[in-house]
């Protein structure tokens, strides 16, 4: 019986690829930021749980996306980081999408962590610019 020969590990993007590829994984989610925002800011209760209900999947992907890429050596750290934000904020956007009342609604989000700026950290690390956060 013959052994298959091991697998090499993976090789680690360079920097420039890396940056290519948390822009191609972060555009879904950023597309539904200023939606997210406008429902919110105008309490609009109803299209607020349809967008934390979206915002809950799109980060989901965004996250696995993010698990299942070799970052560089420099960048991982970040990543994982941002990864663990990202599965406490799905929960909340998940209960909040789930939500029947307002009053679930809203206080489903205010379980919301206040937000680190790991997305910030690694586009810096990716030498991508800076995004506003407001």
């Amino acid at each position: 019986m013959e052994l298959a020969e091991p697998s090499p590990s993976p090789t680690p993007m360079t920097i420039e690829e890396a940056g290519a590829k948390y822009l191609e994984l972060v555009a879904a989610p950023n597309s539904k930021v200023a939606e997210f925002n406008e429902a919110h800011q105008a309490g609009d209760t109803a299209r607020l749980r349809v967008m934390c209900a979206e915002t809950g999947t799109l980060y989901r992907s965004f996250a696995d996306g993010l698990l299942a890429a070799n970052w560089p050596e420099e960048a991982q750290s970040t990543v994982d980081k941002l990864v663990s934000q990202l599965a406490t904020e799905i929960a909340v956007y998940t209960r909040a999408g789930a939500t029947s009342t307002d009053d679930e609604l809203w206080a489903a989000l205010a379980e919301m962590p206040e937000r680190q700026a790991y997305g910030q950290e690694l586009r810096m690390i990716l030498g991508l610019e800076n995004v506003p956060t407001s």
